[in-house]
C-alpha cells in the first residue's frame, strides 16, 4: 500500500494495512474499489488533506468470499438510514406533550 500523508494523518501503517486486509477478506478483488473505500474511511475520520493511494497485490494474496466494498457500502447506508429514522423519531417526540396517564386510579380524580 502506497499512500500520501492525507491517509497517514489519520491512520497508522498497521491500521491502514489491516483495513485493506479486512476488505480483501470480505471478498473484494478490485484494487481500485479497495483504494476508494480506504479513502472514504479516511474522510470519515476527518482527514483534511488531499489523499491518494495505490495498492499492489502480490502473488499469494488471500481474498475471502463475500460482497467486498459493495457489502461495506450497503451496511454503511443501512446504518445511516437507521440513524436518520432514529433522529426523526426523537424530533417528533420532542415536539409532543408527555403522554397522559391512560388509567385512572380508583377514587382519584
Amino acid at each position: 500500500l502506497l499512500a500520501c500523508d492525507g491517509v497517514w494523518d489519520v491512520l497508522t501503517n498497521e491500521e491502514a494495512c489491516n483495513y485493506v486486509r479486512r476488505v480483501m477478506l470480505l471478498g473484494e478483488t478490485n484494487m481500485g474499489l479497495i483504494c476508494e473505500e480506504l479513502l472514504d474511511y479516511c474522510l470519515s475520520l476527518d482527514s483534511r488533506d488531499n489523499m491518494s493511494a495505490v495498492l499492489v497485490v502480490l502473488e499469494g494474496a488471500r481474498f475471502g468470499t463475500g460482497d467486498g466494498v459493495l457489502g461495506i457500502r450497503k451496511e454503511r447506508e443501512e446504518a445511516e438510514e437507521a440513524k436518520k429514522r432514529q433522529q426523526e423519531l426523537v424530533g417528533q417526540q420532542e415536539g409532543q406533550d408527555p403522554p397522559q396517564n391512560m388509567f385512572t386510579i380508583a377514587g382519584s380524580q
